[in-house]
């Protein structure tokens, strides 16, 4: 699920097959469904200036859009060769990157004259895949080999630098310019790795997965910075800087929330208080709250600066699976188990109204536009649903269309910390449904404990409840 840049458009994909397009303001579906993949379309970009928009899919293609048309632009992008995951703009909208399960990432230029395309890549492959994605034909710069399946990508603030990490346990660094690896992998986690952020001046670059350890590193000499932030004592899930970038949090399954210092490398706070898994994590717009929230049904409010516990918003009554912060920071919206989305006052800590009722299963995904006028809410019941945070009304008829486990929003073209991302397919252990597979299923895995940490068809069969993190 994702806004377009201006907040105009809504797009909305899932287990259907097919994309879908609506009018925010109205609630209302524009056109037909965009039909042109045939299996579960996993994922959704707007470009930054919202003219294109990218769909992958477990049918291992990328196909780009004009939203004004709602046409498919040229042949789908096929140089995938098993489920793609992932897609993402960079900032300047000039590439398009895809990853998945063929364990390769792909660039693609988005609109670039031909010659300066042969004149880049050269060579017969290159020659004959020639033209513009604008125009109609795709053009690809070639896989980013060997990198094992791609669980996140992420563009460096600048635009000229791609991070990828996944299964195999390494970080990658590319160079966009040149479209070619930047040294050797990083090397320290041993286990997968699920999460990736860049700082967002760019100098630094946060990491976390399976092992329990965050890693920082420098992309500029591709070097770790400092030894491994250790203290959590399960899988770490979400990672996330503050907005001036002098403040990491950090959560997951060990019932925590733990606060660094990127620049010293070194603790400086660890918050308790949940009384289970933390299954999602928000610094406000500016920096002076930060929400928590998971399966002990409460959302937590605290002050990262001094580490201090500032509110506990009870009121749900089941697992709160999603928190966000409207863009100017005086509302806070949480959804979960119980199937309502509630609105809160972050000054106050009071529940603004009552509930918004309306969903009929778990509610999994919250997201402001980019305006703060609409919030969307989406969830294993497949309706999107629209309101007016101003009234706590319904903005239209509900969307409807396929089951929904995560929904990612970008504030501006130029934050890319949070791609337009959506319905990744992913569980929130963190494993991928099988590309091979009609139904949804989860490979389970143990970790060193022994725990099962998922498994099953269409659900987790986890001990533990399962979620998708949304890295705000």
């Amino acid at each position: 699920m994702a806004f377009s840049p201006d907040g105009h458009l809504l797009a909305t994909a899932g287990f259907d097959k097919t994309v879908r397009l609506w009018n925010p303001a109205t609630g209302e579906p524009i056109g037909n469904p965009l039909d042109r993949h045939t299996d579960t379309v996993y994922a959704v970009a707007f470009s930054a200036d919202g003219h294109l928009l990218a769909t992958a899919s477990r049918d291992r293609t990328v196909q780009l859009w004009n939203p004004a048309t709602q046409q498919p632009i040229g042949n789908p992008l096929t140089s995938h060769t098993e489920a793609v995951y992932t897609v993402a703009f960079s900032p300047d909208g000039h590439l398009l990157a895809t990853g998945g399960e063929d364990k390769t990432v792909r660039l693609y230029e988005a609109q670039r004259p031909e010659r300066a395309l042969e004149g880049r890549v050269g060579g017969a492959a290159a020659r004959a895949l020639l033209g513009t994605l604008s125009t109609g034909e795709s053009v690809s710069l070639g896989p980013v080999p060997n990198v094992g399946v791609v669980l996140a990508v992420a563009f460096s603030p600048d635009g000229y630098q791609l991070a990828t990490v996944g299964l195999d346990k390494t970080v990658r660094l590319w160079n966009l310019a040149t479209r070619e690896p930047i040294g050797t992998p990083l090397t320290g986690h041993t286990d997968a790795v699920y999460a990736v952020a860049f700082s967002p001046d760019g100098h630094l670059l946060a990491t976390a997965g399976l092992d329990r350890t965050v890693r920082l590193w420098d992309p500029a000499t591709r070097e770790p910075v400092g030894t491994p932030l250790t203290g959590h004592t399960h899988t770490v899930r979400a990672v996330a800087f503050s907005p001036d970038g002098h403040l990491l949090a950090t959560a997951g399954f060990d019932k925590t929330v733990r606060l660094w210092n990127p620049a010293a490398q070194e603790p400086v706070g660890n918050l308790t208080g949940h009384t289970g898994p933390v299954a999602a994590v928000a610094f406000s717009p500016d920096g002076h709250l930060l929400a928590t929230a998971g399966e002990d049904k409460t959302v937590r409010l605290w002050n990262p600066a001094a580490q201090e516990p500032v509110g506990n918003l009870t009121g749900h009554t089941g697992t709160v699976y999603a928190v966000a912060f409207s863009p100017d920071g005086h509302l806070l919206a949480t959804a979960g188990l119980d199937t309502t989305v509630m609105l809160w006052n972050p000054a106050t800590q009071q529940l603004i109204g009552t509930p918004l009722t309306g969903h009929t299963h778990t509610v999994r995904a919250v997201a402001f536009s980019p305006d703060g006028h609409l919030l969307a809410t989406a969830g294993l019941d497949k309706p999107v649903r629209l309101w007016n945070p101003a009234t706590q009304e319904p903005v239209g008829n509900p969307l409807t269309g396929t089951p929904t486990r995560s929904l990612r929003w970008r504030s501006h073209p130029t934050d890319i910390s949070s791609p337009p991302l959506a319905s990744t397919g992913r569980c929130g252990c963190g494993l991928l449904p099988d590309s091979r597979n009609k139904a949804p299923r989860l490979r389970a895995r143990k970790d060193d404990t022994g725990e099962r940490s998922g498994g099953g068809t269409a659900s987790c069969a986890a001990s533990h409840t399962c979620w998708t993190s949304l890295p705000f």
